[in-house]
């Protein structure tokens, strides 16, 4: 099985925003997110399946990551689990992927993300950057089977 955790890209941070989740991408932050999907599509990497935390700013991100892999964006699946999870949480996320997607490319925010690279991998990252994205390796048959250890960092775009 294959784990993508991308970060979203940077947001704004304007006070007329009531709530953290409505925080939308900077100019900066679609630069980003564009570049690094870009990116990922040039290595060859596969999608799969797309998951994202309802914070619009992590989810802006997954539609740019779908519109350049070529993936429908209404088939992005929102999961709040995502949004400030800490890695118990992310782990039941992990947990709740369905067997038949063996590649699941999730959108979300830090600290949890380089928590859980770090979880599943060893100490391998000190900071997943706004836009990075981790791709990790689980030696495992379901996803319900992920433990801490189990994973290999494949490789890391910062």
């Amino acid at each position: 099985m294959e784990l993508i955790l991308v970060r979203h890209a940077k947001s704004e941070h304007d006070d007329y925003v009531p709530h953290d989740p409505l925080r939308h991408l900077s100019a900066k932050g679609y630069r980003e997110a564009g570049e690094r999907a870009k990116q990922w599509k040039g290595l060859g990497m596969p999608a799969g399946l797309l998951v994202s935390s309802p914070a619009i700013r992590a989810l802006t991100t997954a539609q740019i990551f779908a519109m350049t892999l070529g993936t429908r964006t209404d088939r992005i699946r929102l999961s709040s689990d995502i949004y400030e999870a800490e890695v118990p949480s992310l782990m039941e996320v992990v947990a709740s992927m369905p067997d038949d997607q063996p590649v699941v490319m999730m959108f979300g925010h830090n600290p949890g993300f380089t928590l859980l690279v770090n979880h599943l991998c060893g100490p391998v990252i000190s900071h997943l950057p706004t836009a990075g994205l981790a791709h990790v390796r689980l030696d495992i048959s379901s996803w319900e089977e992920a433990v801490q250890g189990s994973g290999r960092l494949l490789s890391f775009l910062d």
